[in-house]
């Protein structure tokens, strides 16, 4: 498949750290694209030629804004994503989350909303890992080996912070819920009347 993408990291959205298997993790969320019915007449280019797919459950991950290619900058960006799937009959943006060794990240305060880039290697393994495609072991290896031999090893931190998609998303957060209390003051007649009723 050709891609005009520069990017080679995935946003993650902090959520929470908990312990899975013995080990500190932290559950980060990420932006994608879904489908839950059959796609027709879809077209990949690959290696310069449009082959016809029928796709089934796809699951396509943002890797920036749909707009600009590239990081999410400012709010529109993030609402370009919402946008981008409005336009197209029978995909949806969904909210998906992956677990994230928390040694793998540049900052020892981690905080929930905080959005940190992930190299797409890296993201493939939380993915498998929290789809039980790989086990622990195998999804920590270099970790438990780290841990036997008492010696770090790891060339880490894998992900990074990005203090400017923390504070778009922080940004558009607070204004869906400003527009959320907004619509619910404005229908908040009918919806006491529909509560009486």
């Amino acid at each position: 498949m050709q891609s005009s993408r520069k990017l080679s990291s995935i946003p993650l959205v902090v959520d929470v750290i908990r312990m899975i298997d013995g080990y500190e993790m932290v559950r980060c969320a990420y932006y994608s694209i879904e489908s839950e019915t059959p796609l027709l007449d879809t077209e990949i280019e690959i290696e310069g030629k449009n082959n016809p797919f029928l796709f089934i459950q796809m699951e396509a991950i943002f890797l920036g804004s749909p707009d600009r290619l590239d990081h999410f900058n400012s709010t529109s960006d993030i609402d370009a994503m919402y946008e981008f799937a409005e336009r197209h009959d029978g995909i949806f943006v969904d909210i998906n989350d992956v677990w994230v060794p928390l040694t793998w990240f540049d900052q020892t305060e981690i905080k929930s909303g905080m959005v940190f880039r992930i190299p797409i290697d890296k993201f493939i393994s939380c993915w498998k890992f929290r789809h039980n495609h790989i086990a622990v072991e195998v999804f920590l290896a270099e970790e438990i080996k780290e841990i036997r031999t008492k010696q770090k090893a790891l060339a880490r931190p894998y992900l990074v912070h990005s203090k400017g998609e923390t504070s778009t998303f922080e940004e558009w957060t607070q204004q869906q819920i400003s527009q959320s209390r907004e619509i619910y003051q404005n229908n908040r007649d009918n919806y006491l009347q529909k509560i009486k009723s």
